[in-house]
């Protein structure tokens, strides 16, 4: 996984878990400090109980911008909601990032942010080339709401 690949992964994951009921203090280490912009924190909610529910991410492309930010295409799957896609727009700027970044952990035990922070996430329109995109990055056989969740994949090292 690249720098780019850790970054992005480990950003979307943690907005996840933080807006299904984890709140802010459930995010990954380094993640206030990568958010800057992107996410009102405001909206992680820790009354929410839904359960955990299988959630896939793929990338559908990622693209350096004029202004020298760079924008991925993000596209979501889980157990419980139709698909998403959204822009999210970030600096590589100071630390990168490791790469490689898998295991047997269902979450990171230090930042693995590096430097890099995000300022932007909008959600793409259903028929915007973000669709398209993600087309090609959907889970062949998700999980269905009341299965239970497989391992992590790739996870994170202890």
């Amino acid at each position: 996984m690249t720098p780019d690949g850790t970054f992005i992964r480990a950003f979307e994951e943690s907005e996840t878990i933080g807006e299904l009921g984890g709140g802010i203090g459930s995010v990954y280490p380094g993640f206030s400090t990568a958010n800057r912009g992107a996410i009102n924190p405001g909206i992680f909610n820790t009354d929410l109980q839904l359960g955990a529910p299988t959630a896939y991410f793929g990338l559908g492309g990622v693209d350096d911008l004029p202004d020298g930010s760079t924008r991925a295409t993000i596209c979501y799957w889980d157990s419980g909601t139709q698909d998403k896609w959204s822009f999210l727009y970030y600096h590589r700027e100071g630390t990168t990032p490791q790469t490689n970044q898998s295991g047997p952990a269902r979450r990171p035990s230090a930042n693995v942010f590096g430097d890099w922070y995000a300022t932007k996430e909008e959600a793409a329109p259903p028929n915007s080339v973000a669709a398209e995109q993600c087309q090609h990055t959907a889970p062949v056989n998700p999980s269905k709401a009341g299965q239970p969740s497989p391992p992590p994949s790739p996870g994170w090292p202890r």
